[in-house]
């Protein structure tokens, strides 16, 4: 048996239900935005900032955890709280 250990930088979901069609236009949105930034790779800030962006364009929420400088894992929620996504028609039913 081969086992893999992968020790990812950022791994991102929706924070609530969303459908699938605003799934796929916002992983596509980030994607495009992270692979035109011509960078060699993708910084944990500028991740942050765009999930942010992106969040607010689509009004979804996401949760994302983000690897540390210790090993550890950071969560960040984008919108920041439940009750801000609510309040911008995250609907976890959707």
């Amino acid at each position: 048996m081969l086992t893999v250990l992968v020790r990812y930088y950022c791994l991102s979901r929706p924070s609530l239900n969303i459908s699938f069609d605003d799934a796929a236009i916002f992983y596509a949105s980030l994607y495009h935005i992270m692979f035109n930034a011509k960078r060699k790779n993708m910084k944990n800030d500028h991740v942050r900032a765009t999930l942010k962006q992106l969040t607010e364009l689509f009004e979804v929420g996401i949760s994302a955890h983000f690897r540390v400088e210790s090993g550890r894992y950071r969560r960040h929620s984008y919108p920041t709280t439940l009750a801000e996504q609510a309040s911008r028609n995250c609907d976890p039913t959707r």
